[in-house]
């Protein structure tokens, strides 16, 4: 697998997050860092945010003939794809025009984790996301569950974003399949890891907490569940 010439160093990261968070987007900001959202999520929220609300001052045909020239081009189809869960009906059209020329014939790379370094090489957790990745990574080749929108955004109650959630009911059918196969005790996040479209932690919490079938172990983040033996 071809990767970049550098790595993204902390102190880049958090230049970048003041960059993005207090001048507009532009070209050239986006083509600078998008293919460093493999090693940081958290940069991958914020250019999905500013990319929905910035999108029509960007120049589509700029940002394509740029892509040709990079590493990694189908990580900016990832942020399009998120991106474009947040925009209103009124302007979905539009916007996907826009992708369109952005993301034209764009090639994907073979299949692989999204996300770089987050995860132990073959762990547990990398198969977990294999199994259930969501469909927008699956889209451009890659595999990873975790949705492009902070946890305010995720509890938003725009329309455009319940689309993406999973409701009570599904939530809980994974569930009872999962622990219907599972022997050993399990915690709060290899919940939310089976999960294809995230939900915030507290939620999954409740999930686990109310669920007649379990019983909790320990306490606070070290809590852990397993099920219960009926004689």
């Amino acid at each position: 697998m071809k990767g970049l010439q550098a790595i993204p160093s902390h102190f880049e990261l958090v230049r970048t997050y003041n960059i993005l968070q207090e001048q507009k987007l532009t070209e050239k900001n986006l083509l600078d860092c998008f293919q460093w959202v493999r090693f940081d999520p958290r940069l991958g929220e914020i250019l999905v945010q500013k990319i929905s609300n910035e999108w029509k001052s960007l120049n589509p045909f700029m940002i394509y003939q740029e892509l040709q020239n990079k590493i990694w081009p189908s990580v900016m189809g990832v942020l399009m794809d998120f991106a474009e869960c947040k925009i209103t009906q009124k302007d979905k059209k539009y916007f996907k025009a826009w992708k369109m020329c952005v993301l034209h014939k764009l090639p994907k790379l073979d299949y692989q984790q999204f996300y770089i370094g987050l995860s132990a090489f073959a762990g547990k957790k990398v198969s977990s996301q294999i199994d259930h990745s969501n469909k927008i990574f699956k889209k451009w080749n890659f595999y990873g569950t975790h949705l492009m929108f902070n946890k305010e955004q995720m509890q938003s109650r725009q329309p455009v974003l319940q689309k993406s959630f999973l409701s009570k009911t599904q939530r809980l059918n994974l569930l009872n399949q999962w622990i219907s196969k599972s022997k050993k005790e399990f915690s709060v996040s290899d919940y939310l890891a089976i999960l294809p479209i995230p939900v915030s932690r507290r939620v999954a919490e409740m999930d686990l907490q109310k669920h007649p079938q379990l019983k909790r172990h320990g306490f606070t983040r070290g809590r852990s569940y397993s099920v219960r033996k009926f004689s």
